[in-house]
């Protein structure tokens, strides 16, 4: 339990803290080269809703950090700032940002009375994001994260906040909305934590003033900024949508088109035109280029720009998932459990290195050297701080199955007394039944993004960050019971 007065949330213990993270962030921006060339496409929107093809450096504000590098972009004009210092403004925005979202990560321990051992989680978050060099180059992470866990924040100031839970005040709840919002325009995985902060508001209603007024706002904010988002797109390009994730649904169930798209006729011709034994094993980019090469007029004009093919794709995926949903969705939960369990042996691998699951398809943040920066980093610290993350994950597994299984088992059984397997990790009824609506609100928001991911094929190095705050909190609820109870044993 946290101490009285909450001491590890004020005064020169969480400063200490503080300043710790600060440097953490001023060493990396100081000490390592920046990847000025952005190589995400940050603003999703760029080839996928215009008709036209455009620059990657687009600083339209559609998405997140659109609209923070269009106003860094202004006010370097409003001070006559040489262009050249772009980079370094953004760079040094993007480790400012994530300062204060390990500040805002520490500040939510004190709405759930947790322990000193979440200031040294909060700590690793900082130097962990800082490692990947994610920071010092052009990533909708550097946004999205910070995006992420300030709406986790405010979602917890107000369900456990005394007086913003007396208050009848909803703009608590828009400035969440008003985040996830933000956050979701950049990237769409971010949806996941709607349900997982509905869950949170219902279950701490009792005792919450006007909490249906403050719920509706939460909803009303979210709807607001993703029909604005996608007036905005219209009016640019035409298209009334927020995102075309067409080419993302494809990548997720190509391996299974055969049996998903039978029947089909464009998906036919493609079959025709790649192979029937081949066709599983192109993804969309490999297969856009053998359309473009095509003869027959049908496929040349599916691939001809990179809005027809995205909407085809779109189109395809969309039809026959409403139609085959038990193929999609089974296809879905194998790869999901398998990324699950890949999830803990996969932390510090390298592309083609061998687990006892099979070869690592993906690059982990730790070990990657962006592209561009042609620079031989010292792996050791990442290494280090690998094995840090795999007991954290190993931990939260363990005891988040315990801690479900319990839950479960006390509201069918109605029996107080706790399974063994949750007695063995220390918890006690009363306790578990706090921490409740928090570790649901983790896990289903958690457990979302993975299977959505999973649906998605997207196999990218950079996303395990987007849902790295959320292991972080459950890594310290999840302890801090263990910890007390081994405390109150010994003392």
């Amino acid at each position: 339990m946290a101490p009285e007065n909450g001491s590890y949330y004020d005064g020169w213990r969480a400063y200490s803290l503080y300043f710790l993270m600060g440097m953490i962030c001023i060493g990396v921006f100081l000490t390592n080269p920046i990847n000025s060339v952005p190589n995400d496409i940050w603003y999703q929107t760029s080839n996928m809703i215009s008709e036209t093809s455009e620059t990657r450096i687009s600083h339209f504000p559609i998405a997140a950090p659109a609209f923070l590098y269009f106003s860094l972009r202004n006010a370097m004009e409003l001070f006559d700032a040489p262009q050249e210092w772009e980079p370094y403004l953004i760079v040094f925005t993007h480790n400012l940002l994530l300062l204060a979202s390990g500040v805002a990560l520490h500040r939510i321990g004190k709405y759930l009375d947790l322990g000193p051992l979440h200031g040294f989680f909060c700590l690793f978050y900082v130097a962990y994001v800082e490692s990947t060099f994610i920071t010092q180059s052009i990533y909708s992470e550097a946004t999205t994260m910070p995006l992420t866990v300030f709406a986790m924040y405010v979602a917890f100031r107000q369900s456990y906040g005394h007086d913003a839970r007396k208050s009848k005040n909803v703009m608590g709840h828009i400035l969440c909305g008003a985040l996830i919002g933000l956050a979701l325009a950049t990237r769409l995985t971010l949806a996941f934590l709607i349900p997982g902060f509905l869950i949170l508001f219902y279950i701490t209603r009792y005792g919450n003033a006007d909490i249906k007024k403050k719920v509706l706002a939460f909803v009303a904010c979210i709807v607001i900024i993703v029909l604005v988002l996608s007036f905005a797109n219209y009016m640019r390009s035409g298209h009334f949508e927020l995102m075309s994730p067409g080419k993302h649904l494809y990548q997720g169930v190509y391996r299974v088109g055969i049996e998903l798209f039978a029947g089909d006729e464009d998906y036919a011709l493609i079959k025709k035109e790649v192979g029937h034994d081949r066709v599983e094993n192109i993804d969309a980019h490999q297969l856009r280029r053998y359309l473009l090469k095509s003869k027959d007029p049908r496929l040349q004009e599916i691939a001809l720009t990179k809005r027809s093919y995205e909407r085809f794709l779109y189109s395809l995926t969309t039809k026959w998932m409403v139609r085959r949903p038990h193929i999609v969705l089974d296809w879905a939960n194998k790869k999901m459990m398998r990324n699950i369990m890949l999830e803990i042996p996969r932390v510090g691998l390298r592309r083609g290195e061998t687990t006892l699951f099979g070869t690592n398809g993906t690059i982990e943040p730790l070990v990657y050297v962006w592209r561009d920066v042609r620079i031989d980093l010292n792996p050791a610290p990442n290494l280090f701080l690998s094995q840090i993350y795999r007991y954290l994950l190993i931990f939260s597994y363990i005891s988040l199955t315990a801690v479900l299984l319990a839950l479960a088992w006390m509201q069918v059984t109605k029996v107080r007394k706790m399974p063994i397997p949750a007695r063995i990790l220390g918890f006690d009824t009363d306790r578990l039944r706090g921490i409740s609506s928090q570790v649901l609100c983790l896990s289903i928001s958690y457990f979302s993004m993975v299977f959505f991911v999973s649906l998605a094929g997207i196999s990218s190095k950079r996303y395990p960050l987007t849902r790295l705050p959320l292991i972080i909190l459950l890594a310290s609820i999840l302890f801090d019971i263990v910890i007390s109870k081994l405390r109150q044993r010994i003392l």
